[in-house]
Order: C-alpha cells, then sequence, then structure tokens
C-alpha cells in the first residue's frame, strides 16, 4: 500500500500472506514521512493492510517492532495490536531485540 499526497509518496505498508495456512498474515514494513506523522497516513495504511488481510483469509496480522523502538509500539497498541505472551523473537541486532505484536481481524 502507498500513501500519496500531491503526486509523492509519503507512506507505504507491505503485507504477506503465511504461505502455511495458519491464518496469519504479517505487515513486514511500514514507513510514513516525518512530516506526515499525526495525519492519519498511517492508521490509514495499517486499515488498508488489515482489509487486505481478511481479504485473503486471515484471522490474524502480524507486526514486528523493535523494542527499542517506543513511538512504533505505542503507534501499534493504539490502533489495537498486543503484545504476544512469547513476544521476543531470535532476531537480535545491535539496536536490541525484535518484538511481535498481533491484532485479531
Amino acid at each position: 500500500a502507498l500513501a500519496i499526497e500531491e503526486d509523492h509518496p509519503v507512506g507505504m505498508a507491505v503485507g504477506l500472506n503465511n504461505s502455511q495456512g495458519d491464518g496469519k498474515a504479517h505487515l513486514v514494513a511500514m514507513w510514513v514521512a516525518s512530516e506526515q506523522r499525526g495525519s492519519g497516513a498511517a492508521e490509514a495504511l495499517v486499515e488498508f493492510i488489515v482489509s487486505w488481510a481478511r481479504d485473503v483469509g486471515a484471522a490474524v496480522l502480524q507486526a514486528g517492532v523493535m523494542e527499542s523502538n517506543q513511538r512504533a509500539l505505542a503507534f501499534y497498541r493504539r490502533v489495537g495490536f498486543e503484545l504476544m505472551s512469547n513476544y521476543h523473537t531470535p532476531r537480535q541486532t545491535s539496536i536490541g531485540h525484535e518484538v511481535v505484536l498481533e491484532m485479531k481481524i
């Protein structure tokens, strides 16, 4: 999904359907230009990915976020994602661990 304002991209989100058929889809990438943060663009992108995920038969949408990215974690929780009970993934980088959030759709 791409958010456009005055013919310029100001945000994007990418969803992937889980090929294992477990009813999960994944929000794997999201970006909103700094000048568009707080404009509703991020919420609209998530709504689009949720709609797409439902259309492909998913019951759950997951997203991974670096634990240190408190702004992103707060956003995802505000739009309906919750931390999974076992939320750390094996993925660790020099900036920390990735956590997994999930939204029942």
